[in-house]
């Protein structure tokens, strides 16, 4: 019983350096970037014609005003247009990724600050 399981033992170890012998060493971790860069995604949009983005609405609105970027240090405001049945908002100029800031007043009277990160604003491929 002794001699089986020495064998068995010594046949396990041979095996475990072949196969350490065959398989290859890694150096270094190497990762693959598959998530694009925002420059990227800009260029991408560009190519394919889209100019202009969307986003869209819970309840009908009345107005929009004061469209911007949240980060922005400067006071430029994006172009935007409310639709007709007023549950989307057309942003002409959104260049680049970020958090937008809308003052929205609606159809029933409420009005609000609303905010919609670059997941939640599409854009519109031409037709």
């Amino acid at each position: 019983m002794k001699n089986s399981i020495l064998l068995l033992g010594l046949s396990l170890g041979i095996l475990q350096f072949t196969y350490a012998q065959d398989t290859p060493k890694i150096e270094q971790k190497q990762t693959i970037d598959v998530v694009p860069s925002a420059k990227e995604l800009d260029r991408d949009s560009d190519l394919m014609g889209i100019k202009y983005h969307q986003i869209y609405l819970e309840k009908p609105a009345e107005s929009i005003k004061n469209v911007r970027y949240k980060e922005s240090e400067t006071t430029d405001e994006l172009d935007g247009e409310l639709s007709e049945d007023g549950l989307k908002i057309l942003l002409l100029n959104y260049t680049r990724r970020g958090r937008v800031l809308i003052d929205i007043t609606y159809k029933d009277g409420t009005t609000e600050e609303m905010s919609k990160g670059s997941c939640f604003i599409d854009p519109v491929p031409p037709m």
